[in-house]
């Protein structure tokens, strides 16, 4: 795990589901692009850093914390989320990065 925080810390960006490496992020204040299906961003997504969160519109179930849907250890909310929606979340969070790195 330490080994996981030194790359984190001099991430620019990390991209993750609601896991380890997600908190860690968070805690290292490197930008997160949070995603999240059957867990609840409210409660467990990523504070006090600059961030973005992807998750399912779609899907009224969401937030049912389950493993995988019916049991299959796959959540549709989150399979089916557009790749898009990921990459236009990482580049707003990267910009933002960016814009605050010029004006300093």
């Amino acid at each position: 795990m330490k080994q996981v925080a030194a790359l984190i810390r001099e991430a620019k960006l990390v991209v993750a589901v609601d896991s380890a490496p997600m908190h860690i992020a968070a805690a290292m204040q490197t930008p997160v692009v949070g995603i999240f299906g059957p867990s609840y961003e409210h409660m467990w997504g990523p504070w006090r850093v600059p961030h973005r969160i992807v998750s399912s519109d779609r899907h009224s179930c969401r937030s049912c914390n389950q493993w995988g849907c019916a049991g299959s250890g796959v959540s549709d909310c989150l399979a089916t989320l557009p790749v898009e929606s990921i990459l236009t979340a990482a580049n707003q969070v990267l910009a933002e990065r960016a814009n605050q790195t010029t004006r300093k």
